[in-house]
């Protein structure tokens, strides 16, 4: 089988695109939420390090229907540069707070909320958008199988 033919989807500039921004991105919100445990650990108790998690996670959650409606409302690209610009304003003044040892839990967990929106309006875009970068006949390079069988 030729190189281009296992590329499937990746031989497409667009999702290229998609595909390297949001790995790009995940990699960032991974090392992001190892740096605030250590911050978080640093400051107070392995609970307050649950808290701020647990407040982002549930944030995330009751955003992420909404953010569904709303990548189909409007153009899911900028769904997704709002959203990243509201992840990336919060990740910053936790950054600021961390820094400068202005901030406690209590601001960190405000800020986390923040981030937690973004994260439940970007989810929803991101896994909206895909099909929109895939040609139909990049989609259909591979048959699907029919079962155990192949009837």
């Amino acid at each position: 089988m030729p190189l281009s033919q296992r590329l499937g989807a990746l031989q497409e500039r667009d999702f290229r695109l998609l595909f390297a921004g949001t790995t790009i991105t995940t990699i960032g919100d991974r090392l992001a939420s190892i740096a605030l445990a250590f911050a978080v650990l640093d400051m107070a108790s392995a609970t307050a390090l649950g808290i701020v998690f647990a407040v982002r996670q549930g944030v995330q959650a009751l955003v992420v229907v909404g953010g569904g409606v709303l990548s189909d409302r409007i153009p899911r690209n900028l769904v997704l540069v709002g959203a990243s610009l509201v992840q990336g304003a919060a990740q910053a003044a936790t950054a600021v707070c961390v820094l400068s040892g202005t901030g406690g839990v209590g601001a960190i967990v405000a800020l986390q909320a923040v981030y937690g929106i973004g994260l439940g309006l970007v989810l929803p875009a991101e896994v909206a958008l895909v099909p929109q970068t895939v040609s139909p006949a990049g989609s259909s390079r591979r048959t699907p199988s029919r079962g155990c069988r192949g009837t």
